[in-house]
């Protein structure tokens, strides 16, 4: 810097304005606010994974679909039983019913309405039981379905379509 000296005696001297880059070098790593991992709940082939990494995704957007087939005949087979317990209850009612107003004019003895009774329920109880049967088949249908729960990106892939996925497998 060039000195000067002022009229009073003062020593003047003329300042420069720099820039410098300043440059910080830091270690670290990028971590996500949330981080989902996708799992089947159903031991099933996966048929189709609709999403690859770095792909954004929103929420209930669906991610793989898995084999259904076994499922599938599983439901018909309990829509069958539950159509043939259906007519089976029809018919058992009707001589349940039959029976008791020849009981009540004592053509027909206790035991046989005692009988068609516990046949009658039995029958009843097999109609809740397809019912239920099928009940149970359409949550796990739900489930052949694997739905992302959050908006986001695709991280990683650990699975491929052909792959067996397992319960709490990612």
């Amino acid at each position: 810097p060039l000195e000067k000296r002022s009229a009073s005696g003062r020593t003047l001297v003329t300042a420069e304005k720099t820039f410098e880059d300043d440059t910080i070098t830091a270690v670290g790593s990028v971590q996500p606010r949330k981080k989902t991992e996708v799992s089947s709940q159903l031991l099933a082939t996966i048929q189709e994974i609709k999403f690859r990494p770095s792909n954004r995704v929103k929420s209930g957007d669906v991610l793989i679909v898995l084999d259904n087939r076994e499922l599938l005949a599983q439901q018909r087979e309990a829509m069958a039983s539950l159509a043939a317990s259906e007519a089976d209850l029809v018919t058992r009612r009707t001589d349940y019913e039959r029976v008791k107003m020849l009981r009540a004019t004592g053509s027909a003895s206790m035991e046989e309405l005692t009988r068609l009774e516990g046949a009658y329920r039995v029958t009843a109880a097999q109609v809740m039981r397809a019912k239920e049967m099928i009940s149970r088949i359409e949550v796990q249908l739900s489930h052949t379905r694997i739905l992302a729960t959050a908006d986001g990106v695709v991280a990683d892939r650990q699975a491929e379509p052909g792959d067996l996925a397992s319960p709490g497998k990612p």
